[in-house]
């Protein structure tokens, strides 16, 4: 766990530089944890509302999510859109062409965190779906064990957190 630590803290200095370039406003994204924890136990503590995106990653055999809160993804979409990126008001969901947009920012994060992750295995993502509710989210068992990450961004008015979460059963041969 200390050594993925590691690699998810490089991570986060990879999407500092990311989001920044993508938005183009400074912003600060750092690794704040890395845990292991049922999945069940991951899903009571997904803060609300917050975009869900699963993510096929090969050769792991179970699909991947990442989540990004809802506040920072719909800044986001205004600002690459051509706005201030401050917002008062965010929709519970997110239409289509939000979504193709939000991508412009998502897609670029998860390429860094498969880069960071490539002393450990070479991973090809692609993504599967992508919605809003919560309760869309059971991929896994309840009881299965997963490693998440949280990363938290902020900047001069858009903070948010992004997670990952892998199936501990996908990792487990590259440990």
């Amino acid at each position: 766990l200390r050594g993925l630590n590691c690699l998810f803290e490089s991570a986060g200095k990879l999407l500092s530089a990311t989001i920044s370039d993508k938005l183009r406003i400074d912003t600060r994204c750092e690794c704040v944890g890395v845990e292991q924890q049922r999945f069940s136990t991951w899903l009571e503590h997904l803060p609300g509302p917050v975009a869900i995106y699963v993510v096929k990653m090969k050769p792991f055999p179970l699909p991947v999510l990442v989540t990004v809160s809802t506040g920072l993804l719909y800044g986001a979409v205004d600002r690459i859109l051509g706005g201030s990126g401050r917002v008062t008001r965010v929709p519970r969901d997110f239409t289509q062409a939000e979504y193709t947009v939000a991508d412009a920012l998502v897609g670029p994060c998860v390429q860094r965190i498969v880069e960071s992750l490539s002393d450990v295995v070479e991973l090809e993502w692609e993504f599967e779906n992508r919605f809003c509710n919560p309760s869309m989210a059971q991929i896994l068992p309840s009881q299965d064990v997963v490693l998440s990450a949280y990363f938290q961004a902020s900047g001069e008015f858009l903070i948010g957190d992004l997670r990952l979460l892998i199936p501990f059963v996908s990792l487990e041969p590259y440990l």
